[in-house]
């Protein structure tokens, strides 16, 4: 009787401990600050996650994070899932300061002629830039675009430099935006049998805006529309050019 007695205190001991435990080891394993508990190797982990995946995420993308500069090393302030900040190193293939890149692509130049005659001449594309910050940087674009009517015969040459802002490129998806000049090189056969023609330069400026997509660390996709306002003339009156022109384009930018 006096083993059983001491069997069954045994027993009820081992259980009030368990159910003592209990609370506290659920609440360990729900913590929302594991590496409150766990020591800094959690939290060295955690940083270098963020550094292998450099985007800023949170309710969205953010176009304009917080960027600075330490020791040649860039660097972005981004957020982590309880809120804090989190300082995310920048790959020094995704930093575009103080680069340049080349540019291919194709496009449309689209406008009025004749008398209120619309069209949309294809063409092709060159683009050289440079980049002095991550945020600003200098264009020049030079494009050739003929009609495809043969009896219109037009020729454009527009040559643009451009002052040009954008968006990190270390964030996937981003903006582009362009302000400058234009100087447009024209040809036209008013007649389109080869009688009288009307050529010029017409000066003027620009201003466009993009989107930016990431294809790896050196290659871009940009996809823009500019606006061109003609300062000089532009032989409106005679069948020639009306003083507003608009372009589409798409181009891939190689960085060097």
């Amino acid at each position: 009787m006096v083993r059983f007695a001491r069997s069954l205190a045994t027993a009820a001991l081992v259980a009030a401990g368990l159910v003592t435990s209990a609370p506290a080891r659920a609440a360990e394993a729900v913590s929302p600050h594991p590496e409150l508990r766990e020591g800094p190797e959690v939290r060295q982990e955690a940083h270098r996650r963020a550094k292998s995946r450099p985007r800023v995420v949170r309710r969205g993308v953010v176009l304009f994070p917080r960027i600075y500069v330490r020791g040649g090393t860039y660097y972005y302030v981004s957020r982590d899932d309880h809120g804090r900040d989190l300082e995310v190193e920048v790959p020094k293939s995704r930093v575009r300061a103080r680069r340049a890149s080349l540019g291919v692509g194709g496009g449309a130049l689209m406008g009025l002629a004749g008398h209120g005659e619309g069209f949309a001449d294809p063409g092709l594309l060159l683009d050289l830039r440079y980049r002095f910050v991550e945020y600003v940087g200098t264009e020049l674009r030079v494009g050739f675009h003929g009609d495809m009517d043969p009896m219109t015969q037009r020729v454009q040459v527009p040559i643009q430099g451009s002052l040009t802002f954008h968006t990190p490129a270390f964030i996937p998806v981003g903006l582009v935006a362009a302000v400058g000049v234009t100087a447009d090189v024209f040809q036209a056969d008013l007649t389109g049998i080869g009688g009288a023609e009307l050529r010029g330069v017409a000066v003027g400026p620009h201003a466009g805006l993009g989107v930016r997509v990431s294809l790896g660390p050196r290659v871009e996709l940009d996809v823009d529309a500019r606006v061109v306002g003609y300062l000089t003339p532009t032989g409106w009156g005679e069948g020639g050019l009306a003083p507003v022109g608009l372009t589409a384009t798409g181009m891939l930018h190689f960085y060097l």
